[in-house]
């Protein structure tokens, strides 16, 4: 199946945020989704909606969280790692952000998109992982164009990883 992903995750704070002050140090995050399908020529195909509320820093680091959530709404299973990473990250920054340290829930904007090719309009699954063969064209364009599609991610340093598991380590 023809398809390609962007992903990114970032703070959204409301207007009507409370400050919590003394009441708690721990940190909960509201995420939500806004999950897009595009066809090729960028026509909207699907927009959902979908928020999942009062979600830990310690369930954010577990690798078993984000596939039970990302199931839930459909994330395709071969952009879980990408989309987890985003949101990890994200996370991670706002709660070492010294704006957002006298509030305990968090709130994580999520806008994901698939953009898929017309001819896989008709399925609605979105469970198959691209064909990535070895096809070579006469003038390196395909190479180009794979090349051009994972640089829409940004993975997790280790370091960050690995600050993160010493974090979580001391809660």
């Amino acid at each position: 199946m023809d398809q390609q992903y962007y992903c990114r995750a970032y703070p959204r704070m409301p207007s009507n945020s409370i400050n919590t002050q003394n009441l708690s140090s721990d940190k909960y995050f509201n995420i939500q989704f806004e999950y897009r399908v595009l066809g090729v020529a960028g026509t909207i195909e699907d927009i959902q909606r979908h928020t999942f509320n009062h979600v830990s820093m310690a369930k954010i680091v577990q690798e078993d969280t984000f596939p039970s959530l990302f199931s839930q709404i459909n994330i395709p299973v071969d952009a879980y790692t990408s989309v987890a990473e985003e949101i990890s990250e994200c996370a991670y920054d706002m709660v070492y952000d010294d704006k957002y340290k006298n509030l305990s829930v968090l709130t994580i904007q999520v806008e994901f998109v698939v953009t898929r090719s017309t001819e896989d309009e008709g399925n609605p699954s979105f469970e198959e992982v691209e064909d990535e063969s070895d096809d070579e064209d006469d003038y390196g364009l395909e190479e180009d164009m794979m090349a051009e599609e994972h640089n829409w991610f940004t993975p997790a340093a280790k370091s960050c990883v690995d600050e993160l598991d010493k974090l979580l380590s001391y809660v």
